[in-house]
C-alpha cells in the first residue's frame, strides 16, 4: 500500500537527500538482538537442506541480523532465497523464493543470510509501516545505508516499497515503538524531529523522542521500562527540567498508537493550532489493518503464509522485469 505522503517518482526525488543520510546517528548504536542457540541450530538445519548459494531472507533474515523484532503469528515459516536454477527442498514451514539473479549472501551468526537490502526485499509482502520499522532497526545496528539504497534501485519485487520505506527512514530512533510513533506523526502531516537534543539547566542533555517543529511540544513513547522505580525518578526529574524550560511533554503507549489514534490526532491538532480533521487518519488506519503490530494484520499474514508454506506451493519465483538491471536514470542519493 503506497503512502500519499511519499513521492512515487525519482528516488530520492531530485534535489533531496535521504533523511537517514542527512542525519547520521550521533548516539551509540542499538545492540543487535542475539539469536538463541536452539533457534540458530534450527536455522542451520534448514540451510543444510538448501544449496550453498541459498540464504535466509525476509523476516528470518532480519531475525538473524539482530534487527528489531516485529510480533509474528504462531507458525510463521522460515523465509529463504535461492537462485532460480538451484534445487531446493519442498517442506512445510519453509517459503523459498527463487531469484533470476543469485541473492547476495553474507555470514552472520554462523549462518548464511542475505545482505540487508536482500533481506528487506524479502519482506515485500509487509506493509510500509512494518518495513520502515525494519529499515530503522537495520540502520540502528549499523547496517550499510548505501547498500540498501543500491538494492532499492533494482528492478526487483519489493523494490518500490523499499524505496518508500527508505524515504521515511531515520537513523536516530532508539526503539521499535519510537519508529511507530514517528511514522504516525508523519502520516497525519506533522513535521517532527526525532531524538531532538535539549540542553537542560543541570548541564545534561535530554533527547526527546519527537519534537513537533515550531512548537514547545515533545511527544514521546512511554514503554514498560518507564514503570521501573529508578527510571520513574529519572523521568520525573527530567520532566521537571523540561517544564522549567517551557516544554510540554506528552507520553504515549503502544495502546494509544494502535487504538486511540483519534485522541492523539486531536492532541496534535490542538498543539499545532489547526482544524481537527479525522480524514488525516485514513492512511494510518489502512496500514494498521495490514501491520504485524495488530491482531488483524497478523491474522492476514498468518493465512497468507500458511498457504505459501504448504510444500510445493511454498515455492515463489521472482521474475522481475529486467531482472536486476538498475533503474534509469541513476538517481543521486
Amino acid at each position: 500500500m503506497s503512502s500519499p505522503y511519499v513521492p512515487r517518482t525519482a528516488f530520492p526525488p531530485p534535489g533531496t537527500t535521504l533523511a537517514a543520510a542527512i542525519h547520521p546517528r550521533a548516539r551509540p548504536l542499538v545492540l543487535r538482538r542475539p539469536l538463541d542457540e536452539d533457534r540458530r541450530a534450527e536455522l542451520a538445519r534448514v540451510l543444510e537442506a538448501l544449496p550453498p548459494s541459498g540464504c535466509l531472507t525476509g523476516l528470518t533474515g532480519a531475525e538473524v541480523r539482530g534487527w528489531w523484532s516485529l510480533p509474528v503469528p504462531d507458525g510463521v515459516p522460515v523465509f529463504a532465497a535461492v537462485p532460480e536454477t538451484a534445487p531446493h527442498p519442498e517442506r512445510r514451514g519453509l517459503v523459498v523464493t527463487r531469484h533470476a539473479v543469485p541473492p547476495v549472501v553474507e555470514a552472520r551468526e554462523a549462518l548464511r543470510v542475505g545482505s540487508p537490502g536482500e533481506v528487506l526485499l524479502g519482506c515485500w509482502d509487509l506493509c510500509l509501516l512494518d518495513l520502515v520499522v525494519l529499515v530503522d532497526g537495520a540502520l540502528g545496528v549499523g547496517e550499510d545505508l548505501a547498500e540498501m539504497v543500491a538494492t532499492a534501485r533494482l528492478r526487483r519485487r519489493g523494490a518500490p516499497l523499499l524505496r518508500q520505506a527508505l524515504l521515511l527512514a531515520d537513523t536516530r530512533a532508539e526503539s521499535l515503538w519510537e519508529v511507530v510513533n514517528r511514522v504516525f506523526h508523519v502520516a497525519v502531516g506533522v513535521d517532527v524531529v526525532p531524538q531532538h537534543p535539549i540542553a537542560l539547566a543541570d548541564g545534561t542533555t535530554a533527547y526527546a523522542d519527537l519534537w513537533l517543529r515550531g512548537t514547545r511540544r515533545l511527544h514521546e513513547y512511554d514503554g514498560a521500562h518507564h514503570l521501573d522505580r529508578e527510571q520513574q525518578r529519572r523521568d520525573l526529574r527530567r520532566g521537571r527540567l523540561l517544564v522549567g524550560q517551557g516544554y510540554e511533554r506528552n507520553g504515549y503507549t503502544s495502546h494509544d498508537l494502535l487504538g486511540r489514534t483519534r485522541d492523539l490526532l486531536r492532541d496534535i491538532d490542538v498543539a499545532l493550532g489547526r482544524e481537527h480533521d479525522p480524514r488525516r487518519l485514513r492512511f494510518w488506519e489502512a496500514q494498521l489493518q495490514h501491520s504485524l503490530l495488530t491482531p488483524a494484520g497478523r491474522a492476514r499474514h498468518a493465512e497468507r503464509w500458511a498457504r505459501a508454506s504448504q510444500g510445493r506451493s511454498g515455492r515463489r519465483a521472482e521474475r522481475p522485469r529486467g531482472h536486476d538491471e538498475p533503474l534509469t536514470p541513476p538517481y543521486a542519493a
